[in-house]
């Protein structure tokens, strides 16, 4: 490819980010675009030298100060690094699995020095703005104890206890929390950039079906043992042990959830069952724990036997 064709891709791939930057920033209820911002730079990184993305990116970050979104250069940058992330290993023929991991990491990494350079620049801290939210919570609740009483609630005292513990429990399953959440805004970069890639890439990317997810069954030895390590050690809350231990269990937990609902897709596409029944499903383990229960059980029998085999075999 000549200079001149790469400079003016680069111009109309800089100008389409540009404009996707505005809508999100000037127009709030087009917020879902947020999740396309990093397809320009996956296809500058797929068909450029990566140099150039990080040029591009540069670019990019130079742009949004000179119309007036210098507060927006952070959002800029960890779109851009995921996009040249995604982009580097497509072009690179790269493993799907391994490009998502590197593109969490990443995700993860500008997600914390977004956050530090929150606190040391504009004296911006989450977690204080947390708990001075919790303090006002339990303030409500000491002023609500007569009227809850009145409604035979439960006795302020406890409801107070609750809140306290849930309050702290999400406090110490903060690293989880962000582990997660990085996952799905991944998933989500990656499902609103699929169409444009597979209009525009010249590379194809050969995604493993859900039904057909295989985690590594150390997993289930790394599940078993963090069980083991809580109800043996019985940590202290607040503790180091107890918070190390705590957000293994919350990781391990999600993985082993991510594939009892694969085995379900599994036995729903042999059975030929209705592709709505395990979209409900899906939604169902989010908010009934009883059914996330269910499902975290079907991913550790499929961890730990070969069920899928037999259900094959007797189908």
């Amino acid at each position: 490819m000549n200079n001149g064709r790469k400079v003016a891709e680069g111009g109309v791939l800089l100008a389409l980010y540009s404009i996707l930057l505005l809508l999100v920033v000037q127009l709030p209820f087009l917020i879902f675009l947020f999740f396309f911002l990093p397809a320009p730079f996956i296809l500058a990184a797929i068909k450029q030298k990566l140099s150039w993305s990080f040029g591009m990116l540069f670019m990019a970050s130079l742009l949004a100060a000179v119309l007036g979104m210098v507060w927006q250069i952070p959002m800029v940058l960890v779109t851009g690094l995921v996009g040249i992330t995604i982009g580097y290993h497509i072009q690179h023929d790269k493993s799907p699995i391994l490009m998502f991991i590197r593109t969490v990491l990443v995700f993860i990494a500008g997600f914390a020095i977004l956050a530090a350079s929150a606190v040391l620049f504009f004296h911006f801290n989450f977690i204080s703005l947390y708990k001075q939210f919790m303090k006002q919570a339990l303030l409500q609740i000491d002023k609500s104890a007569g009227l809850l009483s009145s409604m035979g609630h439960t006795s302020a005292g406890q409801l107070k206890d609750q809140f306290i513990e849930r309050a702290e429990l999400i406090m110490t399953l903060l690293p989880s929390l962000i582990v997660t959440a990085s996952i799905f805004m991944v998933l989500l970069f990656l499902w609103a950039a699929h169409p444009i890639l597979k209009r525009f890439s010249p590379k194809k990317t050969a995604w493993p079906r859900f039904r057909e997810i295989q985690l590594p069954k150390s997993i289930l030895w790394y599940y078993l043992i963090t069980m083991i390590l809580l109800a043996v050690m019985r940590p202290d809350k607040g503790s180091t042990w107890y918070i190390v231990l705590m957000n293994l269990f919350f990781i391990l937990q999600f993985f082993m959830t991510i594939q009892g609902l694969s085995l379900f897709f599994y036995i729903s596409h042999i059975k030929k069952l209705p592709k709505a029944v395990p979209v409900i499903l899906v939604i169902a383990s989010f908010f009934i724990p009883i059914i996330q229960s269910a499902v975290r059980l079907l991913g550790i029998i499929d961890l730990g036997f070969p069920f899928r085999e037999y259900i094959r075999k007797k189908n």
